[in-house]
């Protein structure tokens, strides 16, 4: 489910509209007092049916955006929003070692909040569900 946060940060850092912004994963070691910034990171997950034999698993994907407070930042946001919100919702992920995935859809944003009062940011989320099969099933 974890490896989710990769294949998500490569198809943000593909998207030309992106090329100023720093991607990355929440569990990537790097500067993370670059921005304009997109940190990728999974914020928990929710249960589907469950089952003796198997749980369907719902991962909620955050991509938080974050930037300088400035005359144009609300411009810098909206624009990084729209791309993500474009390349994400409704694209089916494929991740390394064959499980099997649903589109992302879009659930929601929301405001986030810095330490940093110069900093303002929104993090867009997203779902998408996958069956984790019982071993002792």
């Amino acid at each position: 489910m974890l490896l989710l946060e990769q294949v998500i940060k490569s198809r943000l850092a593909e998207r030309s509209a992106l090329a100023a912004w720093q991607v990355r994963g929440a569990s990537q070691l790097c500067d993370r007092t670059q921005v304009p910034a997109v940190e990728v990171r999974m914020s928990g997950a929710g249960l589907g049916d469950v089952s003796r034999e198997a749980a369907q698993l719902e991962p909620r994907w955050s991509c938080l955006l974050v930037n300088r407070r400035s005359d144009t930042a609300a411009a810098e946001l909206d624009a990084a929003m729209e791309e993500v919100v474009g390349s994400l919702h409704g694209w089916r992920p494929a991740v390394p070692g064959g499980r099997a995935w649903s589109e992302l859809r879009a659930a929601g944003v929301r405001e986030a909040e810095f330490v940093d009062a110069g900093l303002v940011g929104y993090a867009v989320e997203f779902t998408t569900v996958s069956v984790f099969e019982s071993l002792d099933a």
